[in-house]
């Protein structure tokens, strides 16, 4: 009864996603003819601080301005949203002229889908970006439009953290929809593990307030899959208490590229024989000509929230290598950002650069393919310059907490990942390098998962590249695949939430 309840949801979606495609291609070229229509229709139902810009006008290429170049999303018109009210009023009356819209916060959204957006309305978020500590309930009330680094700073400053994204100037959202991998997982788990409630503007243009007693079904759909299912202009989301003490320790290595079989021997050794959920690592293959001008290096991080002399008894194995440098010292949480390289003067943070990502996450690493791995890296790089401020990630993050979250409480369908990794193949916007770029990021993806010996792969939603399946985004249990189908059915039944790792293309 339950397949065959989904067979009727999918049919009925599909059937009105068909009429909607009828309206608008009718509709829609009406509205390029009068797209200035959208000031003396919307302009009125908005807020006093909110606007709208429209192409060639003062404001419009800061409004959508994106991270990259590469299948991004093009618009007509972008609203400056300042209210809850703002977006519902955005979200109606694009649904009334049956126009695409898609909501930005930091504008990090980096995906294949993203390139099927043409001459819709951005909703920019940025001007919802307050949060609010709520100390009795040990809460933090947050805008959709805030940052990682803006959510970890004001709670810093309320000696108060949570989990967040590596990258200071992502979207908070963003991330936690799809999950949230971030450097206090092994002791708090995911960032959507944290989500309490929130407001959601849904496909028809109204809020409701999702959470454990309302709409759970899509509380649950949210922490995982998010992207499919509506704006969330506000979260609740829970905080933790920083310690008097507490306190970041870090050593940085810079390893030649002959030591490379050494430290990923090590560091499975390190995973194999530690469950500290406070110690993690975060190393990247990558060209740093000061250190070497003629070939790549490993740059590898070990980051221990706790005394510095547990600290530096993990990061010991490593320094006895002999690395061509090491840096070491102690911080706090948002120091992280600046330690690892995902600060605000990062060139991860700069814009004018495509970066392709094609994630996967394995358990160990296979030491020789980590070899080949480096070895294409480095000859790639080397062969092609354009090329050389790409990389090769390596997130290896605790997991105790991750792992202690029930597999059917969320949408996200991998807790038991011990590395992430994510070649980044970043390039200053040039379309004639687009193609190599796809085969390069594609090939050391598809390496490795071969050398894995893992039966399934698994990418990380928020790095996707696009061209994976819904089962490497999304899980391969045939119930959760169809739960979210429903879900999409019932929530967005023309697909209005299509334009990041859609759930129905």
């Amino acid at each position: 009864m339950q397949s065959f309840s989904v067979i009727l949801l999918s049919f009925a979606f599909f059937f009105h996603a068909a009429i909607s495609l009828v309206s608008y291609n009718v509709e829609f070229n009406t509205y390029l003819q009068r797209r200035s229509d959208i000031i003396d229709l919307l302009g009125p139902k908005l807020s006093p601080g909110a606007s709208i810009f429209l192409p060639n006008s003062t404001g419009f290429d800061n409004a959508t301005k994106r991270w990259q170049d590469y299948a991004d999303p093009s618009f007509s018109a972008a609203v400056n949203v300042m209210t809850e009210g703002d977006v519902i009023a955005t979200v109606q009356y694009a649904n009334q002229n049956n126009i695409p819209f898609l909501a930005k916060s930091g504008g990090h959204g980096a995906i294949l889908s993203l390139g099927k957006f043409h001459n819709g309305i951005e909703i920019n978020m940025r001007g919802m970006k307050n949060i609010q500590i709520n100390k009795e309930s040990q809460s933090a009330t947050i805008q959709g439009g805030a940052l990682n680094g803006e959510v970890t700073n004001a709670l810093w400053n309320f000696q108060k953290q949570t989990v967040s994204g590596a990258g200071v100037c992502s979207g908070f959202v963003g991330a936690l929809l799809g999950g949230g991998h971030g450097f206090l997982q092994g002791r708090y788990g995911l960032i959507a593990d944290n989500l309490i409630s929130a407001r959601l503007v849904t496909a028809n243009g109204t809020a409701t307030t999702v959470s454990a007693t309302s709409h759970s079904d899509l509380l649950w759909a949210l922490r995982g899959a998010g992207h499919n299912f509506g704006v969330i202009t506000q979260l609740d989301l829970r905080v933790y208490d920083v310690a008097s003490a507490d306190s970041w320790y870090y050593e940085t290595f810079i390893f030649g590229a002959d030591q490379i079989e050494d430290v990923f021997t090590e560091a499975n050794q390190m995973s194999a024989n530690y469950t500290d959920p406070a110690l993690l690592s975060y190393a990247v293959f990558i060209r740093i000509p000061t250190v070497d001008s003629q070939s790549a290096v490993l740059l590898f991080s070990v980051l221990y929230n706790g005394p510095m002399a547990t600290g530096q008894r993990y990061a010991a194995p490593y320094r006895s290598l002999s690395p061509l440098s090491i840096t070491n010292g102690t911080g706090n949480y948002p120091g992280l950002a600046a330690i690892t390289g995902n600060d605000d003067s990062s060139q991860i943070c700069q814009d004018g650069y495509n970066r392709l990502k094609f994630p996967l996450t394995i358990q160990q690493y296979n030491v020789s393919s980590q070899r080949s791995i480096f070895d294409l890296y480095n000859a790639t790089t080397s062969e092609q310059s354009g090329f050389n401020t790409s990389l090769v990630l390596f997130e290896a993050y605790s997991i105790q907490a991750v792992q202690a979250v029930p597999m059917e409480s969320t949408a996200v369908p991998n807790r038991s990942a011990k590395v992430i990794v994510s070649p980044v193949i970043s390039y200053l916007s040039d379309v004639s390098l687009d193609q190599n770029a796809v085969d390069f990021g594609s090939t050391i993806r598809r390496n490795m998962y071969a050398d894995s010996g893992q039966s399934e792969l698994y990418a990380y939603v928020n790095y996707a590249y696009g061209d994976e399946s819904l089962q490497e985004l999304y899980g391969y249990d045939t119930w959760r695949l169809e739960r979210l189908k429903a879900l999409k059915a019932k929530w967005d039944p023309y697909n209005r939430f299509r334009f990041f790792a859609p759930v129905i293309a």
